[in-house]
Formats: structure tokens, C-alpha cells, sequence
């Protein structure tokens, strides 16, 4: 199931409410089953990735693996490394990393928050139902995706100052 959809967005305060009670539940039954990192990332509030920014996405084909570099709007730099790793768009197919690619690294005209580059809007932890993990991303203006993946490692550091523009996607392999 999807919690932070376009419908939910769109909810009052009350639906809004029961969703993140909802979503806070199906976390606190997955907890126990995931890996230490994916599980402080689904409970640490200071590690909530909304209005954060992927720096860098660097995906080996041949070897399956993800390295990715989200900066937090708290100063924080998570450095993450993904094995095991797939792709889905929100209709759960098979993503496009070309899409992935403009996605995280698009430029717009700044919007009401200041904002001119896309960030993360919100983020879900879920179990796919090959027994892989899912940490699904909603960007913000546009578009979402899902990485599943059998192992994950996260670094929790201070933001580097001055590494240039975010949203920078790294293809080996293949």
C-alpha cells in the first residue's frame, strides 16, 4: 500500500491525520523485520527526508547496486549504499532511470517556498512482495519511485558545504 499519494495531499486535516496514524502503524509492525539502517531511517524523525535533495545517484548495472547521497534541510548528509537493487515507478512497473535522472536533477521556476531544483516530498519504507525492501520516494513538483533492494547501508554525517548542484545520476555497467 501507498500512504503519501496525490489523494492524500489532497485530504483535510482529519484524512491527513488518519493516514500518518496509518502509515505510523504499518512501520511499527515492519520494524522488527528490517535491516537496523532501514529501520532508523523509518522511525528517526530527524532523518525524515522531506525537503531534502539527492545529490548524487550512482547505479552500477552490472553489479546491482545503488550508492546515493540525499542532503537533509536539517544540515545532515545521509550516504546511503543499496545492493540487490531494482526500480519501480508509482504504478509498480519497471522504472526508466533516464526519468529518474531528469527527475532528480530538474531546475524550475522557484515556487512559493524559494525552491528551484526538486526535493523530496515524502518518503515510505515498505516490503515488496519478493522479499526485497522498498524505500519509496515522492518528489516534489513531480514524480515518484520506488528502489527494492535485498541490503542496505546508511552513513549519517554533516552536510559537506560547496559540493555544487544536487541531483546528479551516475550510470556504470552494462
Amino acid at each position: 500500500m501507498r500512504w503519501f499519494t496525490d489523494k492524500a495531499y489532497a485530504a483535510d486535516d482529519a484524512d491527513w491525520d488518519e493516514m500518518l496514524a496509518a502509515y505510523s502503524t504499518h512501520v511499527a509492525r515492519l520494524v522488527e523485520r528490517l535491516p537496523p539502517d532501514l529501520a532508523t531511517l523509518a522511525t528517526d524523525p530527524e532523518l525524515n527526508m522531506h525537503d531534502a535533495s539527492v545529490h548524487t545517484m550512482r547505479v552500477d548495472l552490472d553489479e546491482g547496486t545503488l550508492d546515493m547521497v540525499v542532503f537533509l534541510y536539517n544540515g545532515k548528509a545521509l550516504t546511503f549504499q543499496f545492493g540487490g537493487v531494482g526500480f519501480r515507478g508509482a504504478d509498480g512497473s519497471e522504472d526508466d532511470l533516464h526519468s529518474i535522472a531528469c527527475a532528480i536533477g530538474a531546475t524550475y521556476v522557484t515556487d512559493h517556498w524559494g525552491t528551484t531544483r526538486t526535493t523530496i516530498h515524502a518518503q515510505e519504507v515498505d516490503l515488496a512482495e519478493d522479499g526485497r525492501y522498498l524505500l519509496r520516494l515522492r518528489l516534489r513538483p513531480f514524480y515518484e519511485f520506488e528502489i527494492a533492494f535485498r541490503q542496505i547501508s546508511m552513513a549519517i554525517e554533516p552536510a559537506p558545504p560547496g559540493l555544487g548542484p544536487a541531483g546528479q545520476l551516475v550510470l556504470a555497467g552494462e
